[in-house]
């Protein structure tokens, strides 16, 4: 999936801008002559590297995935749990101390 999103932003949209861009009157004139808008085929190629981008992140479940367990993980290994919480409360009862806020 990067490798292809790099291709898309780093080649095939330069590429395709670059090609628009230096279209010459004579090129474009000979598109028109010919029954191509220049502007329609610029906004055909641009749909075609949108849907190549859409596609692209939807199949890339594995890093979706990855970034969930990786925040389970840290809330599990870090968030108190209620019971900690009470028994840290108890604790510091027990030695007199204020119980924690939460």
């Amino acid at each position: 999936m990067r490798a292809l999103l790099g291709q898309i932003r780093f080649e095939y949209l330069p590429d395709t801008l670059r090609s628009y861009l230096n279209l010459t009157p004579a090129a474009r004139e000979q598109l028109r002559a010919g029954g191509r808008d220049p502007e329609g085929l610029l906004r055909e190629q641009l749909e075609h590297l949108s849907q190549g981008v859409d596609g692209a992140l939807r199949q890339d479940h594995g890093s979706a995935s990855r970034l969930l367990t990786q925040g389970h993980y840290l809330r599990d290994r870090f968030e108190p749990s209620p019971l900690d919480t009470a028994r840290f409360d108890a604790a510091a009862r027990n030695l007199g101390a204020a119980p924690l806020q939460k």
